[in-house]
């Protein structure tokens, strides 16, 4: 090759391909920053764990302010390490309980076996049952007192929700 082919190369090459490589960079940011923003705007700040749609804390620690754990839009509770809600030293199984929010509504549903604690105020959950702002939900020998915030529609005496 030349020298003045070689510069010719060159030339296209730097006013060729650097700008078309510009182009799809800058083109791929912008692609990039819409569905960032599209998602934002239609599913709300959403971070890795899902959203906070309420707290728990431990019945005998409630009053400490490090008490309170976040509780997700989908919340395992349990002792195995990968739970949301993890209470360990209570007799808990690795998943025992699910709460989940639908249509503006919390819910707890039983994971563990029929013969282990769910309870929900005193009330035992067969499958699931609707939860609500400070409701106590006992989980062998855990007891968790909820706070999900006014967002959640669907009180106790709300009977067009």
């Amino acid at each position: 090759m030349t020298a003045l082919q070689y510069e010719l190369f060159a030339g296209v090459m730097r006013f060729v391909f650097v700008p078309l490589f510009l182009f799809m960079l800058i083109r791929c940011a912008k692609n990039a920053w819409l569905e960032y923003r599209y998602e934002k705007e239609y599913f709300g700040d959403v971070g890795t764990r899902g959203e906070v749609m309420g707290y728990g804390a431990l019945l005998d620690e409630w009053q400490d302010d490090d008490a309170w754990r976040p509780l997700y839009d989908d919340a395992d509770i349990g002792s195995a390490s990968d739970c949301s809600f993890r209470v360990k030293g209570h007799g808990l199984r690795a998943k025992h309980a699910r709460i989940y929010f639908e249509r503006g509504r919390a819910y707890v549903q039983r994971l563990c076996l029929n013969d282990d604690i769910l309870l929900v105020n005193g009330t035992r959950v067969a499958d699931k049952m609707q939860i609500f702002e400070g409701d106590v939900l006992t989980c062998a020998e855990a007891k968790i007192i909820l706070s999900i915030p006014n967002n959640v529609k669907g009180g106790r005496n709300d009977e067009t929700a």
